[in-house]
C-alpha cells in the first residue's frame, strides 16, 4: 500500500471507529433528561413570508446552517447529496446542470436561462452557479420543488433553490475556522460582527481562503493537478436602522477562483482504442490522458493547453424593508452583480488533439425588485413588480486536431446578447377558518432578447471562409438560402401563469393541501451555429438559427406537513404530477447541434422527509424521492423519444442521516454525524446511463464547554465511489467523453469562536 493509500486507510479506520464510540456510548444524566424537549422549528421564507416549515403549503427542504456545517458542504453541488430529486454537477467546470425532479436546462448559449434558477439574499442569478462561489458564513438554503412563478421575481418552471447569507447580529462576535486535509488542501475563513452605532449602525465581515492541489493526475505531462483550487472571497454587509420601521442593509462581496477545470475521461469513441491510453476509458481512477498529440502518433501538435478555470465574482446589493404602517410593509431590493470568466477545458478526455475549447466572457446583471405586503383581518397578501437586465460578452474558441484536414483548426465563435426581463406578480392567503386557507397567486412575464454572432471571416487554412463557426455571410434560413440577417436576432416572449393552493389543518401539527401550479421560461437562440462540411459547405447547416419558444410546466401536488409524539417525529411527504411543454434540448442532428422544443414530458412520484429526534441529543433524517418522468412526445429524426426516461431523474434518490451528540470529559461534548445519499441507474445525457451509486459523508466534531472551541475531523465520500457527474456527447465528430466526481477527501478543522 502507498504513502496516499495508507493515510486514507488510516483516516477512514478512525472516522469509523470515532463515530462508533460516540454512538456507543451511554449519554449523561443531563442528556437522559428528555421531558421537555421538542424539536426546534424551523423558519421558511418559501412564501416570502415568515413562516413555520410545517405551515407552509409547498414542497421545501431548509437545510439550517447547523445541517450545511455538519454535513460538509462548501458549494451548491454538496447540497444536491442533502435533497432527493435534485442535482447539481460539480460546480469547477464550465458548464453546470441544475435539474429538480427531472426538470433541467440542457441547452447552452450566450442568453440562457435556468429551469430552475438560483437566488442568493433574493436575487435572480441568470448565469446561476458561477455567480456564487462557495458557500460560506449562510443563514438557510431552501429548495423548493414545482413552479415558483408568482413568489419569486424571475418565473422559476421546475422549483428554485434560495440561498440567504447570515445576517447582522446585536452582538459583538466573530470565529476563525482553519482547515487541512489531503491533497494538501487548507482552507482559512473568518467572521467579525460588530454594532458600530447601537441600535442603528452595524456591521458584518466575512473573508476566506481556499487552496488545494489536483485529484487527478495527468499520464500525459506527470503532474497531479486535476481539480486543483486557489480561492479567495470577501463579504461586507452593513446594517443602517434610522427609524424604528426603517432598515437599509448594504452588501459587498468580492470573489476569485483560479482553479484547474479539470479533465474528461473517454467513454466512447469511432477511433481504434489500440491507439488510446487504457486510463481514457477508466472513469473510476483519477489517473487521466489529456494532451494535444497527433492521433495514432506521439507527436506534439500545437501549444499545451494551461487547464484553467478562472471566475472574478463581484456583487452589490441594497436592501430596504419600510414598515408603512402596523399593516403593510415596503420592500426593495436592488442588486448589480459582475462576472468575469475564462475557462480551457480539452473535452475529448484522450492524450490527442481532437477537441480543445477555450471559453471567455464578461456579463452584468442587474436586478430591481419592489413588493407591497399587508394584513387585513384574515387576508395575508403581497403584490411586486421585477426587473432583470443581463449583458454578455462572450467567445469560444475550439481547437479541432489533425483528423480532419491533416492540420489543427482554430476557430472562434464571438456574440454578445441583451436580456431584459419584466414581471408583475401578487400572491394572497385568505384565511377562510382557524383551519382552513385559501392560496391564489398570479404572475405576467415578459421578456425581451437580442443577440448578436459577431464571428469574423477567420479563412481557415485560406480557404476564404471558416471551417467550424460560420461568419454571417455563411449564415442560412431554414430552407438552405444565405441570409446575413440571421447573425441579429431580436425576439420577445410572454406568459401569464397562476397558482391556487387549499390547505387545511386537521390537528394543531398536522395539515393537508392540494396545488395546482405554473411556471415558464422564456424562448431564445442558438448561439452556436456549425458550418455543414457534407451538404452546405461553405454555408451554415440549414434551420439552425430558427428561434426556439418557450416551455411551461404545470404541476399538481398533494401533501401532508405534520409532526408527532409531543413534536418530536416530523413526518412531510407530497405526491406530485407535472406536465413540462415544449422543453428546449439541445440535440445532434448530423454534426449540427440544434436547440429546439420537444413536444412534452410527464413526471410523477413522491416526496417523503421524516426527522425523529427520540431523545434530545439523537437526531435521525430519512428523506426519499420516488420519481418516474419521461418523455411523452419526442423529436422524429433526432435521439429526443417518446418512453424515454429525462436526463438526472433516478427513479430513487434518498438521503439518511444520523447526528449524535454526548458529553466527555470536563463538560466537554462529542458530536458524531454521518449522512448517506444514494441514486438509482440515471441517464445523464441522451441514450447514455450511469449506473447507481451511494455516497456516506462523516464528521466527528469535539467540542469546548463554551463552545468556543471546537475540532473536527471530516470525510467525504468516505466510500471512494466514482460516477458520472456530466457527459459531453461530441458522436457526430466520434467521440463522447465525460466527468466524474470528487474522490475520497478527508481533513481535520480547528475553529475558535469569540
Amino acid at each position: 500500500m502507498n504513502q496516499q493509500g495508507y493515510r486514507s486507510f488510516l483516516l477512514t479506520s478512525v472516522c469509523l471507529a470515532s463515530s462508533a464510540i460516540a454512538l456507543s456510548a451511554p449519554a449523561t444524566a443531563q442528556q437522559n433528561d428528555n421531558a421537555d424537549f421538542q424539536m426546534d422549528e424551523i423558519v421558511v421564507t418559501a412564501q416570502k413570508r415568515s413562516q413555520s416549515l410545517q405551515d407552509v403549503p409547498v414542497a421545501v427542504s431548509a437545510l439550517t446552517p447547523d445541517a450545511l456545517e455538519q454535513s460538509g458542504v462548501r458549494t451548491l453541488s454538496d447540497i444536491s447529496q442533502l435533497v432527493p430529486g435534485l442535482n447539481i454537477s460539480d460546480t469547477q467546470s464550465e458548464g453546470i446542470s441544475v435539474s429538480m425532479r427531472g426538470i433541467n436546462s440542457n441547452d447552452f448559449g450566450f442568453a440562457v436561462e435556468n429551469s430552475i434558477p438560483i437566488y442568493l439574499d433574493g436575487t435572480y442569478l441568470g448565469l446561476g452557479t458561477s455567480l456564487i462561489g462557495d458557500l460560506i458564513d449562510i443563514a438557510q438554503v431552501e429548495v423548493l420543488k414545482g413552479p415558483q412563478g408568482t413568489l419569486f421575481g424571475r418565473n422559476a418552471a421546475g422549483g428554485a433553490v434560495s440561498i440567504t447569507t447570515s445576517p447582522i447580529s446585536d452582538e459583538f462576535e466573530g470565529n476563525v475556522r482553519v482547515q487541512y486535509g489531503n491533497y494538501d488542501l487548507v482552507t482559512v475563513s473568518g467572521l467579525l460582527n460588530v454594532p458600530l452605532v447601537d441600535d442603528k449602525l452595524k456591521m458584518r465581515l466575512v473573508g476566506g481562503i481556499r487552496k488545494r492541489d489536483g485529484w487527478q493526475t495527468n499520464l500525459i505531462s506527470g503532474k497531479q493537478d486535476g481539480y486543483e483550487q486557489d480561492r479567495w472571497f470577501g463579504r461586507a454587509k452593513l446594517s443602517w436602522t434610522p427609524t424604528e420601521n426603517l432598515e437599509l442593509v448594504l452588501t459587498s462581496d468580492y470573489k476569485k477562483e483560479d482553479d484547474n477545470s479539470g479533465y474528461y475521461y473517454l467513454l466512447d469513441s469511432d477511433y481504434p482504442p489500440s491507439i488510446f491510453n487504457p486510463a481514457d476509458f477508466d472513469t473510476s481512477g483519477t489517473d487521466v490522458s489529456s494532451a494535444n498529440y497527433t492521433i495514432g502518433t506521439e507527436d506534439p501538435e500545437g501549444d499545451p493547453l494551461s487547464y484553467r478555470i478562472n471566475r472574478t465574482i463581484e456583487g452589490h446589493s441594497a436592501h430596504l424593508t419600510w414598515d408603512l404602517n402596523d399593516s403593510m410593509t415596503l420592500t426593495s431590493t436592488s442588486s448589480y452583480r459582475k462576472l468575469d470568466y475564462g475557462a480551457v477545458e480539452d473535452n475529448d478526455g484522450t492524450e490527442y488533439l481532437m477537441l480543445n475549447v477555450q471559453s471567455f466572457g464578461k456579463s452584468e446583471e442587474i436586478n430591481q425588485e419592489l413588493r407591497l405586503s399587508g394584513q387585513s383581518g384574515p387576508l395575508d397578501w403581497f403584490v411586486g413588480s421585477s426587473y432583470y437586465s443581463q449583458d454578455l460578452d462572450s467567445y469560444v474558441e475550439d481547437i479541432f486536431g489533425s483528423f480532419l484536414v491533416g492540420a489543427p483548426i482554430t476557430e472562434r465563435n464571438v456574440g454578445t446578447s441583451n436580456v431584459k426581463s419584466f414581471g408583475f406578480f401578487g400572491d394572497a392567503i385568505w384565511s377562510a377558518t382557524d383551519r382552513l386557507n385559501f392560496t391564489v397567486g398570479a404572475r405576467y412575464s415578459y421578456d425581451r432578447k437580442s443577440q448578436s454572432i459577431d464571428t469574423p471571416n477567420q479563412n481557415t487554412l485560406g480557404l476564404g471562409y471558416n471551417l467550424i463557426f460560420p461568419s454571417a455571410e455563411q449564415l442560412t434560413d431554414s430552407e438552405g438560402n444565405p441570409d446575413p440577417s440571421l447573425a441579429h436576432l431580436k425576439g420577445t416572449w410572454n406568459d401569464f401563469s397562476m397558482r391556487a393552493v387549499v390547505d387545511y389543518k386537521l390537528t394543531a401539527d398536522s395539515m393537508v393541501f392540494f396545488s395546482a401550479s405554473q411556471g415558464y421560461k422564456a424562448g431564445g437562440f442558438n448561439s452556436f451555429p456549425i458550418v455543414d462540411l457534407e451538404d452546405y459547405y461553405p454555408y451554415a447547416t440549414p434551420g439552425q438559427m430558427t428561434p426556439y419558444d418557450e416551455e411551461s410546466v404545470t404541476s399538481y401536488e398533494l401533501g401532508i406537513k405534520s409532526e408527532w409524539l409531543d413534536r418530536r417525529l416530523r413526518f412531510n411527504a407530497s405526491l406530485f404530477y407535472y406536465n413540462w411543454d415544449d422543453l428546449q434540448v439541445q440535440v445532434a442532428v448530423d454534426k449540427a447541434l440544434f436547440t429546439l422544443n420537444a413536444g412534452k414530458a410527464v413526471g410523477k412520484g413522491a416526496d417523503v422527509d421524516l426527522t425523529y429526534q427520540p431523545v434530545s441529543n439523537l437526531t435521525l433524517v430519512a428523506n426519499l424521492t420516488y420519481l418516474d418522468a419521461k418523455i411523452d412526445e419526442g423529436v422524429p429524426g433526432t435521439s429526443i423519444v417518446a418512453g424515454d426516461r429525462l436526463n438526472y431523474a433516478p427513479k430513487i434518490s434518498g438521503y439518511l442521516g444520523i447526528d449524535y451528540e454526548i458529553g466527555v470529559v470536563a463538560d466537554w461534548s462529542l458530536r458524531a454525524n454521518a449522512g448517506y445519499s444514494f441514486n438509482s441507474s440515471q441517464y445523464v445525457s441522451n441514450g447514455i446511463k450511469d449506473k447507481k451509486y451511494s455516497l456516506l459523508n462523516t464528521r466527528l466534531t469535539l467540542q469546548s464547554p463554551n463552545g468556543n472551541w471546537q475540532m473536527s475531523l471530516w470525510a467525504r465520500n468516505l466510500t471512494n465511489t466514482s460516477y458520472l457527474e456530466q457527459v459531453s456527447d461530441f458522436s457526430s465528430i466520434g467521440y463522447v467523453s465525460a466527468r466524474r466526481n470528487e474522490p475520497r477527501t478527508y481533513g481535520l478543522e480547528i475553529g475558535y469562536k469569540f
